[in-house]
């Protein structure tokens, strides 16, 4: 939640990488994972809509859809 030297890691990711993450999010705000995604090269990101922070729990099927989506593109 607060390694001030994350943001170092993440350009070290080399592995397609899909943040999903809730808009309503009051834990870690949704800016965290736009940050995530912004320090992963080519990362790509699915905010989910009227969700906090469980959006697996929250919004199971649009999160089963986000990852879907992320693996047929992948898989591509």
């Amino acid at each position: 939640l607060c390694n001030p030297k994350l943001a170092r890691w993440l350009n070290r990711i080399d592995l397609p990488s899909h943040v999903i993450w809730g808009a309503q999010d009051k834990v870690l705000p949704a800016a965290y994972g736009t940050a995530f995604k912004e320090g992963i090269a080519g990362a790509t990101m699915t905010t989910i809509a009227a969700c906090g922070h469980l959006p697996h729990v929250e919004r199971p099927n649009e999160f089963a859809d986000a990852v879907t989506q992320f693996l047929r593109r992948t898989a591509s």
